[in-house]
């Protein structure tokens, strides 16, 4: 997780672990996120590299993860209480 300011980004590897946590392609997540697969794929790609892409798209897909029961911390990530 990479913090600017007030902002944090989360990281490809992170997206593709909390993803993987709860046992979600990148079809699926694409899908309850509403945005295109290739939007998946390039946020992952980016590695451990803080992920690129709008903003709105984003928050799109952490909120998709959120909903899902899955929280991005600066220390990794984790499935929430009641999981």
């Amino acid at each position: 997780m990479y913090i600017l300011g007030v902002i944090s980004l989360p990281s490809g590897y992170q997206l593709r672990a909390a993803r993987s946590l709860i046992g979600w392609d990148q079809r699926r997540l694409a899908a309850a996120a509403k945005v295109d697969p290739t939007t998946i794929v390039r946020m992952e790609s980016a590695g451990n590299k803080p992920v690129g892409g709008s903003a709105a798209s984003l928050q799109a897909v952490l909120a998709a993860l959120h909903r899902a029961g899955v929280e991005i911390t600066a220390d990794g990530v984790r499935l929430t209480k009641g999981r």
